[in-house]
């Protein structure tokens, strides 16, 4: 019976491992992670793979995440901020394309946030469609107002404006903002 030697498998999960990272969107030489399209089930789990690569790397260097999504689930949004939080490496964060919805407060997260002058920001009320019986939709509807002033209240923590000013600017159904205006709101600390 013939065997492939250890080294030999190694060398393969190695390979397959570092295949699978950068598929997912991760350059680790530059030390940067990408979040490109909708977020979800999967973004948060690619986020956190290439993160604690980058960190048993080198667990004191800065890590940037590119960010150029329209957004998406809130959950697995706020679980990569609370990934970010918890590195041991400084985390800037960088907007192209577009930054919307779910994605916002990933990018105000940062320790060093920058913007293109090309991206387009979007802040926006909650949106949900909810099903069933009259205590479940009162009960989401419920929840979702609560997590809608939450999100506001981080959005004050991280930028400039208060929460008021975030609620209010949701209240509009889509609050759109240039690179010079998240500047002038502290979104971000540079336009690149």
């Amino acid at each position: 019976m013939s065997t492939r030697p250890r080294k030999d498998l190694d060398f393969e999960k190695e390979k397959l491992r570092l295949e699978y990272l950068f598929e997912s969107g991760i350059d680790l030489a530059g030390r940067t992670i990408r979040i490109i399209g909708p977020i979800g089930d999967t973004t948060y789990e690619d986020v956190d793979a290439q993160l604690s690569e980058l960190e048993r790397i080198s667990p004191r260097k800065a890590v940037t995440i590119r960010i150029n999504s329209p957004g998406g689930s809130v959950y697995d949004s706020l679980a990569i901020i609370g990934r970010m939080n918890s590195s041991t490496c400084p985390i800037h964060t960088e907007g192209f394309g577009q930054v919307m919805s779910a994605a916002t407060l990933i990018l105000a997260a940062g320790k060093k946030r920058r913007m293109s002058k090309f991206c387009t920001f979007m802040h926006h009320k909650t949106q949900y469609m909810v099903g069933g019986d009259h205590d479940t939709i009162v009960d989401e509807v419920k929840q979702q107002e609560r997590e809608e002033k939450l999100w506001c209240e981080w959005m004050a923590e991280m930028t400039e404006r208060d929460a008021k000013f975030w609620y209010n600017a949701a209240k509009k159904k889509n609050y759109y903002a240039t690179a010079k205006e998240c500047l002038l709101l502290g979104v971000v600390d540079e336009i690149v």
